[in-house]
């Protein structure tokens, strides 16, 4: 199942103004990590 893209985007911006945030497809989501750890996932499970 594809991750929700609006929430995604949504993510991006709360998270924009940090330079330690990365995103990683897995757990059939899209995972923000920060300071290499699991922060918030964007998926499309409601």
């Amino acid at each position: 199942m594809p991750y929700d893209v609006q929430a995604a985007d949504g993510i991006r911006v709360l998270l924009s103004d940090r330079h330690d945030v990365v995103e990683r497809k897995m757990m059939g989501g899209l995972v923000f990590m920060v300071n290499g750890h699991m922060c918030v996932t964007a998926s499309g499970r409601g």
